[in-house]
């Protein structure tokens, strides 16, 4: 739910944190489809996830589901840095890494360092990565000054 509702709500085009009307329209499709790929590694991920459930996830099942996200995290830093209409205020960057940076920095530890970790632990803390960055995007708006969805 947090990445549907980054992407959908918080983004523009399936994009997160894309604002309408910056990019032309052959770039945001390319932008949507590198995210419903990333999106589609999740889910394999999570499938695989599914069939060691009780106990292990193997490194490479690991990794899909880390570096899946953690691309997923990077092109939602891209889209927030893309400049707008001169009308809208600039990034605020401390929000913006605050909200994306411990999220990104989690997957890629995981993936790095979760060999021993069981499947439910990974699964749990990529959706508490996932979590804090809507909640960050919930608490504070990431332009100063202008509402959360411009």
């Amino acid at each position: 739910m947090a990445i549907w509702q980054l992407s959908l709500v918080h983004g523009y085009g399936g994009v997160p944190n894309l604002r309408e009307s910056v990019l032309p329209p052959r770039l945001v499709l390319f932008l949507h489809c590198v995210t419903n790929g990333t999106l589609t590694a999740l889910a394999t991920g999570l499938g695989a996830a599914m069939e060691h459930r009780h106990g292990q996830l193997p490194a490479g099942g690991r990794w899909v589901l880390c570096a899946s996200l953690s691309v997923y995290f990077v092109i939602a830093v891209a889209a927030a840095i893309v400049p707008g209409p001169a009308a809208q205020a600039p990034v605020a960057w401390g929000r913006l890494l605050g909200r994306l940076l411990p999220p990104l920095a989690l997957s890629l530890a995981i993936g790095l360092f979760g060999g021993g970790l069981p499947t439910a632990v990974v699964v749990w803390l990529l959706v508490g990565a996932a979590g804090w960055s809507l909640l960050a995007h919930l608490a504070r708006p990431m332009r100063a000054g202008l509402p959360d969805d411009v």
